[in-house]
């Protein structure tokens, strides 16, 4: 039966893509064989950390276990030797008083009575301390009780015969009760030593089984190495080969492009790519532009920009590997003068010809701007069109305005620009040192207090009229500064001036007072009222304001 695989993660299908030389079979082969022998070696080393750690864990159970039998045995060995003692000495307490009652009949009755009721204390005392469940315990000691109430028996049966042998008897029953005891402990005491044996044989077992364990994760651990060093040279050859068929690949292309570059490093093949780029990049920068090609027009530069309420601007782009020689500025001129527009000059990997970088001309009322090393560059393309724009906006104002224009020489602007910041620097050092004046005068101020004469004074008439009050709200403060503190959580005061700005915000001036204004100030009044001022004279203006 035949499978298919479908690849759908994005990841791989793109790295198949990019490196179209590469099998996906023979790659999925590869990582197969790796994964295979990974996962079987980890999952038996896997087994064998957790064999380790059960019989870790069988080794700690059973040593509790240990533990507990012994003291449990203790107490048992503990309780049965009290319970003996007691019981020997109420057995011969009541033999004592069977013998005094001297009568000879009723003494073996008696006494057998006696002896029927210390075998039943006995057996009730073996199944209340011994466990039933080891019955080999329970038998050694049962034939060793046995033993015990037999010789009991016999005693009972030479003391009715012969009641003045009691002495004998008391000193034989101690030597019994002894016996039984000892005998019950050395019965406990070999199930104790069973139990260590089986113990030391348990830990025996488990150091061989963990002895076993260490050569089976150390074989692992090599069939691991082994694995991993097949797979590591497999992927390793099959890399060479790829690399070999890439390489190959490589070669080829760069010939077919060594070709094609060829082709195009002829000059206008060279220009054409370069208008293309620079198309595209206009097209990016003013997407609302109409933008023209005029490359294939005589006397009309490369292209032609026109955007609304803005300068028409001519664009000449040169690809040259020299710098642009002066005829070409020459033609540029020309091109101007014909379109009677402004102009941008760019060239993109060298200077222009007596022209410095960025070099703004006025030529006939249109400016024009010079670039070198463009590179294609937007924002150097975009400073500019940016300049030509500012530039041509203010020559309008100058040529729509009809104020004198008094002219400044250098020498005469520069020393009105270094008095100007002598002014400013003085003017600073004047105000600081009127605002620290104010302060340490508020501070010495708000230290001139009589508090005994306030206090005296407001125990006689109310509240005293010193301090701060507010404007706003009313309330009285301190001092001066308790009562800037005070206005910077006044909820009056703040209503009061988040007001005021709006009132502010247009100036309504009266209507007599435009035609005293110069061309700027009547443009600054139209642009606070939204009108366009674009090659408008002072009587348009004037006609737009009233």
């Amino acid at each position: 039966m035949e499978y298919s695989l479908t690849i759908t993660h994005p990841k791989v299908i793109n790295f198949y893509k990019k490196h179209t030389g590469i099998s996906f079979e023979q790659s999925s082969l590869l990582m197969v064989e790796l994964l295979e022998q990974v996962v079987e070696e980890k999952m038996t080393t896997s087994m064998v950390s957790q064999l380790v750690d059960n019989l870790k864990m069988i080794e700690s159970q059973v040593r509790v276990v240990s533990e507990s039998v012994t003291r449990y045995q203790e107490d048992i060995i503990l309780k049965m030797n009290v319970k003996l003692m007691e019981m020997k000495k109420e057995y011969i307490e009541d033999v004592k008083i069977i013998l005094s009652s001297n009568i000879s009949d009723k003494i073996n009755p008696l006494l057998k009575e006696q002896g029927d009721n210390l075998i039943a204390k006995t057996n009730l005392l073996l199944n209340e301390l011994l466990p039933k469940t080891n019955d080999t315990i329970t038998t050694k000691i049962n034939d060793t009780i046995k033993d015990l109430q037999r010789s009991i028996q016999e005693d009972n049966n030479r003391l009715s015969a012969n009641p003045e042998s009691f002495n004998e008897l008391l000193s034989s029953m101690d030597s019994k009760f002894t016996t039984a005891m000892l005998n019950t402990q050395l019965a406990l005491s070999s199930t104790n030593e069973k139990i260590d044996y089986g113990l030391k044989d348990l830990r025996s077992n488990h150091d061989q089984q963990i002895s076993s364990v260490k050569e089976l994760n150390n074989l692992n651990q090599q069939t691991i190495k082994d694995a991993l060093e097949r797979s590591t040279n497999d992927i390793k050859q099959y890399n060479e080969q790829q690399f070999t068929t890439v390489k190959d690949i490589a070669s080829t292309s760069q010939l077919g492009v060594t070709e094609m570059l060829k082709k195009m490093d002829g000059a206008s093949t060279k220009g054409k790519v370069s208008e293309n780029i620079l198309s595209s990049i206009l097209q990016k920068m003013y997407p609302s532009g109409d933008i023209q090609f005029v490359g294939t027009t005589k006397e009309s530069g490369d292209f032609i920009l026109k955007r609304d309420n803005k300068p028409t601007i001519l664009i000449e782009n040169k690809n040259w590997e020299r710098n642009v020689i002066q005829e070409e500025v020459k033609k540029f001129l020309r091109d101007i003068e014909l379109n009677k527009c402004c102009g941008l000059f760019l060239s993109q990997n060298t200077g222009v010809a007596n022209k410095q970088n960025y070099e703004i001309n006025i030529h006939d009322g249109n400016v024009l701007v010079y670039i070198h090393y463009v590179n294609n560059d937007p924002e150097k393309i975009k400073i500019g069109i940016d300049i030509i724009d500012h530039f041509k906006e203010m020559l309008s104002e100058l040529e729509s305005s009809d104020v004198d224009i008094d002219t400044i020489s250098k020498d005469v602007l520069i020393d009105i620009n270094k008095e100007y910041n002598i002014f400013a620097s003085q003017k600073l050092i004047i105000l600081k040192t009127i605002k620290d004046f104010h302060q340490t005068m508020t501070k010495q101020l708000d230290i001139m207090s009589f508090p005994s004469l306030k206090e005296f004074l407001g125990t006689r008439y109310g509240e005293s009229s010193s301090g701060e009050k507010c404007e706003f709200c009313g309330r009285s403060c301190k001092n001066y500064a308790a009562l800037k503190a005070h206005h910077r959580g006044c909820k009056k005061e703040n209503i009061v001036i988040s007001i005021e700005p709006m009132i502010q915000e247009v100036e309504v001036l009266p209507e007599n007072e435009f035609t005293n204004m110069n061309l700027s100030q009547l443009k600054e009044e139209c642009k606070k009222r939204n009108i366009n001022t674009s090659g408008k004279k002072k009587e348009d203006l004037l006609k737009s304001l009233n």
